[in-house]
């Protein structure tokens, strides 16, 4: 089993994470050698700087010691919930919004409307990222997940472990909708998403996340199922156009006679 780390700045806690991947954060000076570090077997937090494991690794010690912060009192508890990766986040969030999509082009079809033709794609791009945000919010709080996180075994949780209430998750939903996706606007959700992915990769909440109190969670990486997740939203969003085609002209209220 690869060995897991923590490590404290600011006050708070970060981890589990790979050595290779601390000893990445050191070498992009994202840490450096006076940063706490903990793992399992450790009796107490240590410097960076003084543990054999990372001998040699160049870093920012150029800070005084007296301005740095304290150890921590307490240490993490090895058996803390795994933090979920920042492609199995970006999978499962897209499965979700798909299914929505294509639930909302069918509905629009039975209505008369085409988003293909009448003009209206990228507004209706823009109104399946609210739409499809606010029915995982409203899965979550119920049931306690979503087609999308199932599948690849994420969850959503509160610091403390408990599941969030609809309200908080109306927060955490909006403010993902925000800072997140950036409200759906090209090349801006781009920026949005990649800042969000370097965040994790430093077992750093996302902004959204951190705003709201929450957390997501995966008990262990699920690699093989990314691919078949992208196979899912390209036949959801195929079978949900050909759906859509044969309703607008079957059965489009604009149609009966």
């Amino acid at each position: 089993m690869t060995q897991e780390w923590w490590y404290a700045r600011g006050g708070r806690q970060h981890g589990p994470l790979p050595m290779e991947h601390l000893r990445d954060l050191l070498a992009s000076g994202k840490l450096d050698t006076g940063t706490w570090f903990w793992t399992p077997g450790l009796m107490a937090w240590a410097r960076a700087g003084t543990l054999p494991a990372f001998s040699g690794q160049e870093g920012d010690s150029r800070i005084a010691p007296q301005v740095r912060d304290a150890a921590p009192i307490s240490l993490p508890t090895a058996i803390r919930p795994r933090l979920a990766g920042a492609w199995s986040r970006f999978w499962a969030q897209w499965l979700d919004i798909y299914l929505v999509k294509a639930i909302l082009t069918l509905l629009l079809a039975l209505a008369g409307f085409r988003l293909e033709r009448d003009g209206t794609r990228f507004l209706g791009f823009l109104l399946v990222l609210p739409v499809g945000l606010m029915a995982q919010a409203a899965l979550l709080a119920t049931i306690g997940t979503t087609p999308g996180k199932a599948f690849l075994g994420l969850r959503v949780r509160r610091l403390d472990g408990r599941r969030p209430d609809l309200p908080t998750l109306v927060r955490r939903q909006w403010l993902l909708w925000l800072k997140g996706l950036a409200l759906g606007l090209p090349l801006v959700d781009i920026a949005t998403m990649y800042h969000a992915k370097e965040r994790l990769a430093q077992a750093l909440p996302t902004r959204w996340d951190d705003a709201a109190g929450t957390d997501v969670y995966q008990d262990e990486d699920r690699y093989s199922r990314l691919f078949f997740c992208a196979v899912l939203i390209f036949l959801i969003d195929g079978a949900g156009q050909v759906l859509a085609n044969m309703v607008f002209h079957r059965f489009s209220v604009w149609h009966l006679s």
